[in-house]
């Protein structure tokens, strides 16, 4: 029998790991090049105001009285921190916050993360058997679209833990002579590092999608080993994260609150989402591209 080539992932050799590296980083710079530029200075409209705080607490709980930062004593007369599912210093991004101070180290923060996404973008179209010209395709097309510059823009920081998704996809969808286990943990690893970054929503709106491409990988390989990674993955993560997880269980047991409201978009909105090439919602006073916005270049 002829040999099968190797996929994508296979034949990632090391010259081109640098170079993806680089890309990615160069990547990443562009499209936060204006933050770059105000390195320092704080953002301050719209939710900027509710996240900075989210992070300037630990910040300063961590730098003026060297303590873990397990209370908030700022917000709402006291409430826990290290319980808010929203607080995001359970990362090694925090890690620049201290060194740089809050403004500069979220900044770069968004930076990476768009290198990141980037980088994820590219070794998972490798996974699948894509070849380099279409895996940078691939991996532009996600973080490039407007829906992380408008929700970043926004102030919406803890969204950029989707930065993880196709690392995720792509640790799933690795051919078996890669392994079981160091894939699964790795995986787990995303995984309490997005609930570590304030991503609970994050993890809530990707499940679907992982969980429709583990069913289909299952049928097509006629396997259940996509499904036993999800559950080894999960392990791991709960695992991982659990230092964060159980105080936020406790907390929105007792003190739980219901969603303020629901927003829909209609099918006659999707040729807007997509394709209006104008969607700085600030500048036209339009908050609808904020939460929908998606605009991919031709």
């Amino acid at each position: 029998m002829p040999e099968i080539p190797p996929r994508g992932w296979g034949r990632i050799a090391r010259s081109e790991a640098w170079r993806v590296a680089a890309a990615s980083v160069a990547f990443g710079a562009v499209f936060s090049y204006p933050m770059l530029l105000r390195l320092f200075q704080a953002s301050e409209q719209n939710d900027w105001d509710f996240e900075s705080q989210l992070m300037w607490a630990p910040y300063y709980t961590v730098v003026h009285f060297h303590q873990l930062p397990l209370w908030n004593p700022w917000k709402c007369g006291g409430m826990p921190l290290l319980g808010n599912p929203q607080s995001r210093f359970v990362t090694p991004f925090f890690l620049l916050h201290w060194l740089l101070g809050v403004m500069a180290g979220v900044h770069l923060s968004v930076m990476l993360h768009l290198a990141i996404a980037w980088a994820g973008g590219y070794v998972l179209a490798r996974v699948i058997g894509l070849g380099p010209a279409a895996a940078v395709a691939a991996a532009t097309i996600f973080p490039a679209s407007s829906w992380f510059s408008l929700h970043i823009g926004e102030g919406q920081i803890h969204l950029m833990a989707f930065a993880y998704l196709p690392w995720f996809i792509a640790l799933m969808l690795m051919p078996p002579e890669r392994g079981f286990a160091i894939p699964a943990i790795c995986a787990g690893g995303l995984l309490a590092l997005t609930f570590g970054e304030g991503g609970a929503e994050v993890a809530v709106y990707s499940a679907p999608l992982i969980g429709v491409l583990a069913t289909y990988e299952a049928a097509r390989k006629r396997s259940l080993r996509p499904m036993l990674f999800l559950a080894a993955a999960a392990s791991f993560g709960v695992g991982f994260v659990a230092v964060k997880l159980l105080p936020v269980v406790s907390l929105l047991r007792e003190r739980g609150r219901v969603p303020w409201g629901l927003a829909w978009i209609m099918w006659h909105d999707l040729p807007r989402i997509f394709f209006a090439r104008n969607q700085e919602a600030i500048a036209l006073h339009d908050r609808f591209f904020i939460e929908f916005g998606n605009y991919i270049s031709p």
